[in-house]
């Protein structure tokens, strides 16, 4: 008895430089919402947590300065979006604990592994 062999459709490469802002944007919205931070005492914050993480990818994705990335790169990718000020975003990015920086980047290696699974015919 003869086996099939399956044939594996070319796979895409999704990466942090062919994600579009927006996506990034809602990927992390939703890592948010299924890991929310714990409750905190005080002034809560203006911008949510989901924009600094996608303006800190957009910095590293795009090589650029905090100044590029607030002042050119942010306004293109992101119109719709009150962006921070400078000194807070990043002072905001650098207040990000690892803790939570791992968590977030394995989740997002890890749902883009799943819409990468291959089709077999």
């Amino acid at each position: 008895m003869k086996r099939h062999r399956t044939k594996r459709c070319p796979i895409p490469q999704a990466t942090l430089t062919t994600l579009p802002a927006r996506t990034l944007l809602r990927l992390i919205q939703r890592f948010c919402q299924l890991h929310p931070l714990p409750p905190k005492r005080g002034r809560p914050p203006i911008y949510p947590e989901a924009l600094i993480f996608t303006l800190a990818l957009l910095q590293v994705r795009d090589h650029a300065s905090w100044r590029k990335l607030r002042y050119a790169l942010a306004p293109e990718t992101l119109p719709n979006h009150a962006l921070p000020a400078l000194s807070t975003l990043v002072y905001r990015v650098h207040t990000i604990p690892d803790e939570r920086w791992h968590p977030f980047l394995a989740w997002l290696v890890w749902k883009r592994r799943l819409r990468r699974r291959p089709m077999r015919w």
